[in-house]
């Protein structure tokens, strides 16, 4: 569905002409005390957005910050402020971790001894396509009702193991 965005004739803008601000984060050290903010990292990006805690490590992933309180994040990591007059933050979301979007960002990454990185100078002038305002809020709305549909299998997959064993308790 994303991808179609690229191939299609609507008209693309660079990153940085859809947001208010970019901006690395905090090169300061971890908050191991629990004082102060709570710093989100790269791992923390599940899925398309923020969370509490993950495991998954992928270049040029994105994700939508909205959970509640004071954060930080460290500096690898590139804040990208949308402006919603001319681009919804879950639109630019997903147009950002769209597979098409992260190859090029795969394509900027710079190879170092240090886990890659992609320097903000150069992820701010990747295009993406910006349909109209009503338009966006179509395909969110259809990317949500998907979403819906795989946590819903999902809770019935995750569900399997404990169903499974009623029925051998049940008949064993």
């Amino acid at each position: 569905m994303v991808a179609g965005m690229y191939s299609s004739t609507r008209q693309q803008i660079e990153v940085d002409k859809l947001a208010t601000n970019i901006q690395y984060g905090l090169n300061e050290a971890m908050n191991e005390g629990g004082v102060g903010h709570r710093i989100f990292r790269l791992n923390e990006i599940i899925r398309g957005r923020m969370v509490d805690n993950g495991s998954l490590e992928h270049i040029g992933k994105v994700g939508l910050f909205d959970l509640d309180g004071d954060c930080c994040y460290v500096s690898y990591l590139v804040r990208i402020v949308p402006d919603s007059s001319k681009v919804l933050p879950r639109y630019l979301g997903c147009i950002m971790n769209s597979e098409v979007f992260r190859k090029g960002m795969v394509s900027l990454a710079v190879k170092s001894g240090d886990p890659n990185n992609i320097k903000a100078t150069k992820m701010k002038n990747i295009k993406v396509p910006v349909p109209s305002l009503a338009e966006q809020k179509k395909l969110v709305a259809k990317i949500d009702a998907l979403e819906k549909q795989i946590s819903d299998a999902q809770a019935v997959i995750d569900g399997a193991a404990a169903r499974k064993q009623a029925i051998l308790q049940k008949y064993l």
